[in-house]
Order: structure tokens, then C-alpha cells, then sequence
């Protein structure tokens, strides 16, 4: 979706929390860490759909 857009900079970030949690290469983080990470990842999700549902632009940012 944002590939099509030409919003690469969100597609890259997309393609790299895919590899973050399905990774090729275990990537070893201890429990604390990943629940930073879970909760970061799911903040920027929350921001980008409430960005997307009011209609604004999301191109080139985070």
C-alpha cells in the first residue's frame, strides 16, 4: 500500500519490522527489550492508522 503511494521511507520501515519479528537471523533481545520494541512498534501503528483515518498525509514520515 504505501510502496504504491511512493511513500518508501514508511514501506522500508514496514519491510523492516517484518524482518525484526519474522527474522531470517534470530535476532536476541532479552524480555525487557522486546517489550520496548513491542510497545514502540505498536505506538507507531497506532499513530500511522490515526493519520490515515483523518485523512492527512503520511508521506515521508514516521
Amino acid at each position: 500500500m504505501y510502496y504504491d503511494k511512493k511513500q518508501i521511507p514508511l514501506a522500508i520501515t514496514f519491510s523492516a519490522l517484518v524482518l525484526l519479528f519474522e527474522p531470517f537471523i534470530k535476532v536476541d533481545l532479552d524480555r525487557v527489550m522486546w517489550n520496548v520494541v513491542d510497545l514502540l512498534v505498536a505506538l507507531l501503528l497506532i499513530i500511522l492508522l490515526l493519520k490515515d483515518k483523518d485523512g492527512t498525509k503520511t508521506e515521508g514520515t514516521i
